[in-house]
């Protein structure tokens, strides 16, 4: 979803709104964390961390509808906005990892490594978006800084030595506020303005086998 307000009069009016499918071109992130063992937090399993987070994504919608006030609805065919995200995150946190030997209550079932992790960080972040239905360059930039919230739980069953499987659930929630600038050189336009909001949710469930042999 897209949406603008041109009317400097009204700038309170939401003045064109358009709505398209979206395809993901590019898209990863990386994560380094050190977590260290502290006589405080031992006996609780608990260790604290320090880490640094980069993702990045690329995507370019398509076959959308435009609306606009005082006119009619009309179709946005092929390619119409390439859009690029990137967040960077330094983070503290903690870290609780402990092995439940859940087969000293029933034989059958296997050991259960638990690790839970939960982290706040400072976020940098920039994005460009390029609107390639619209006439000239015109490229659209935020420049922000915010937060991030995050929970990882992981949990591992060792079935034998040789089987293991392992379910993993992650939440990452991103707000950020900053400056917002358009250029278009083909048509002499450079203006910026603060207010700009970039946020980003992002949910995963992960499950994984290992065969050993």
């Amino acid at each position: 979803q897209d949406s603008d307000w041109t009317d400097g009069a009204n700038p309170g009016q939401k003045t064109i709104f358009s709505e398209s499918r979206c395809k993901m071109n590019s898209g990863f992130s990386v994560d380094a964390k050190v977590d260290m063992a502290l006589g405080l937090t031992a006996a609780l399993n608990i260790r604290p961390l320090v880490g640094w987070r980069v993702q990045r994504f690329s995507f370019t919608t398509y076959d959308g509808i435009q609306f606009e006030v005082g006119q009619q609805p009309f179709p946005l065919p092929g390619n119409g906005i390439e859009f690029r995200q990137t967040f960077y995150h330094y983070y503290i946190g903690g870290i609780f990892r402990r092995t439940l030997g859940a087969s000293r209550m029933l034989p059958s079932l296997p050991l259960v490594d638990v690790s839970i992790q939960g982290d706040y960080g400072m976020v940098t972040a920039g994005n460009e978006d390029l609107h390639l239905l619209r006439s000239g360059h015109r490229v659209t930039q935020d420049n922000t800084r915010g937060h991030s919230w995050h929970a990882n739980i992981q949990l591992g069953f060792l079935y034998t030595q040789s089987l293991r499987a392992r379910l993993e659930a992650d939440l990452l929630r991103i707000v950020s506020h900053g400056s917002h600038r358009l250029t278009n050189p083909v048509q002499f336009v450079d203006f910026s303005f603060d207010g700009s909001r970039v946020w980003s949710d992002q949910a995963s469930f992960t499950v994984t086998g290992e065969l050993i042999f």
